[in-house]
């Protein structure tokens, strides 16, 4: 079953979706071991109030449970 899972691509997608914000900007320089704290510092006293999105828990487990 994990091999048709992972074969099928979808769940890739749907983590590279949910952790893309890692991929560029700040959260790359994280990542990476670039960001140092006072630049962490800087960011979250300059961002706005963050927005709270939903981690799709219930469509992954969906997912996970079509191919049970």
């Amino acid at each position: 079953m994990a091999a048709e899972i992972k074969e099928g691509g979808i769940l890739d997608g749907m983590l590279r979706d949910r952790y893309r914000s890692w991929d560029s900007g700040l959260g790359a320089r994280i990542e990476n071991g670039m960001a140092d704290f006072r630049e962490l510092e800087r960011w979250a006293l300059d961002a706005p109030e963050p927005q709270v999105l939903s981690g799709r828990q219930e469509k992954y487990e969906s997912l996970l449970n079509s191919y049970l």
